[in-house]
């Protein structure tokens, strides 16, 4: 974790299917995240739940 116990993740939107949407981890200049640079480098969500998809994401990990 970072020092304050976040991490700060920026996800765009790469994929819809009829049910989900996968996000994409970038870092701050757009750029794909891949391997050991990417915390979480793929995330879904379920099309029903998240509603309209956003093209962007940012997502706060936090330890607790």
């Amino acid at each position: 974790m970072a020092a304050n116990g976040k991490h700060v993740l920026n996800y765009v939107l790469e994929k819809t299917t009829p049910g989900a949407v996968r996000y994409m981890q970038v870092d701050d200049h757009g750029v794909q995240l891949r391997g050991d640079d990417a915390l979480a480098a793929t995330i879904y969500f379920r099309k029903k739940q998240l509603g309209d998809a956003p093209q962007k994401l940012k997502i706060t990990v936090e330890a607790q």
